[in-house]
């Protein structure tokens, strides 16, 4: 573990430090020059007695006063968790007396696309980090898995299905834990502090592995007509999705309201562009140029909305193709004509107002006209009104029934006022 380079950084070894306290001992003089960075009257200057401390406290954790062998008849605890530079993962033994020991440590620094992840990306990384490197103490047991994560924890259930439309890597993800046996438990982040730690001080080395998932992710957004760069640079303007970004990254929940209504585990970010499952998210300054380029054969409404649900997604896109598409000579001019319904021909009434048809026209200057049509001797009838309601179409009839006399077939459309 590096040495501590702010204020922030001592909090979080400090963190480690507490959580095995009761291993250490003379622990409050141990960690007093420490403790007295954290001090706002003091200035940070990591000093000889500095080191001497942070270098005592990480020999006691290395002794076998803390850590502990594997055994197999015990229960084995992971704790994960994640920081925006790193990834932490603890192993350990719980006693029957409750107490937990360490068998070991693990800590990884994420490359540069990672930490472009968001938050819950990142924390369901740390899961698959620390499974991968105590896979042989994991694999073919049960273990409990801690993480400070609600929404993980809701995702990676062993006792529920995986959302159908989550997003990409979080399906790739599950898929690899469904070859272990484990319990999920969430852990308020104070309780998460070995972890925390590691997470937020984590050892030099980088990850250099490239995630299949990003791959994918940047080949899709490659296909499309813009650069990654004007794409991520539009999607930053994007008031729309302004607000589920930011929860995105800082792994809070989104109001239903600035989400869509989707769920928010089918979104995830990529290079700082915006994903819905393997769709790409486009502003509004891009998508007349996306649909042009998906209007350019004329494949008309249905094969647009196909092509475009493959790569590309926004709130009211089929909305967007249907008027494109509404709009355009060419492709009206070589639409299928409508499939020809045979005609229904009225037989003629044997009787003045045997037959009526009935419908509302308008509304016209806020005014909705009230038609009724003898079928024999064509004669209207027609009636200015407020509304068209159920009650107002009952107190015409009634009105025009009492100086014609009832009809035996009365004609209408599938309109609520009529089949009320």
């Amino acid at each position: 573990m590096k040495q501590p380079t702010t204020k922030d950084e001592v909090k979080s070894f400090l963190g480690i430090v507490n959580y095995y306290g009761r291993f250490i001992r003379n622990l409050s003089t141990v960690m007093y020059p420490l403790n007295r960075l954290l001090r706002k009257d003091i200035p940070f200057h990591f000093d000889t007695d500095c080191k001497k401390s942070f270098s005592t406290i990480k020999q006691v954790i290395e002794s076998d006063t803390v850590l502990t062998h594997y055994d197999p008849q015990l229960p084995i605890v992971l704790a994960v968790d994640a920081s925006p530079i790193g990834v932490g993962a603890v192993l350990s033994h719980v006693y029957k007396d409750g107490t937990e020991k360490p068998i070991q440590f693990a800590s990884q620094t994420l490359n540069q696309t990672q930490q472009r992840y968001s938050q819950v990306d990142r924390e369901a990384y740390a899961i698959i980090f620390g499974v991968r490197k105590f896979n042989q103490y994991l694999f073919g047991r049960k273990f409990i898995l801690v993480t400070d994560n609600k929404a993980i924890a809701q995702i990676f259930s062993p006792h529920k299905g995986l959302p159908t439309l989550s997003a990409t890597r979080m399906q790739h993800y599950a898929i690899y834990l469904g070859s272990f046996e484990y319990e999920i438990r969430v852990n308020k982040s104070s309780e998460n502090a070995n972890a925390d730690a590691l997470s937020r001080l984590p050892c030099a080395n980088v990850n250099e592995n490239i995630d299949e998932v990003d791959v994918i992710e940047t080949q899709v957004i490659e296909n499309l007509p813009v650069t990654v760069t004007e794409l991520s640079g539009e999607t930053k303007k994007a008031d729309e999705v302004k607000r589920l970004i930011e929860c995105l990254q800082y792994g809070r929940d989104c109001e239903p309201s600035f989400r869509f209504g989707i769920a928010q585990s089918e979104f995830s970010l990529q290079r700082g562009c915006l994903l819905r499952g393997m769709r790409v998210f486009l502003p509004k300054g891009l998508r007349k140029r996306v649909l042009a380029e998906l209007h350019t054969g004329h494949f008309g409404i249905t094969k647009m909305k196909i092509l475009a649900r493959a790569y590309c997604w926004w709130n009211q896109l089929d909305k967007d193709i249907e008027d494109l598409v509404s709009n355009c000579t060419t492709c009206q001019s070589n639409r299928p004509d409508p499939t020809a319904v045979p005609v229904h021909c009225w037989l003629p009434p044997n009787k003045v107002f045997e037959r009526v048809h009935a419908d509302y026209a308008g509304p016209f200057m806020g005014k909705y006209l009230f038609v009724l049509v003898d079928a024999l001797s064509k004669w209207p009838e027609v009636h200015i009104v407020n509304n068209m309601t159920a009650e107002t179409t009952v107190r015409l009839c009634e009105e025009i029934f009492s100086r014609f006399g009832l009809p035996r077939v009365f004609v209408s459309d599938y309109g609520t006022q009529f089949t009320s």
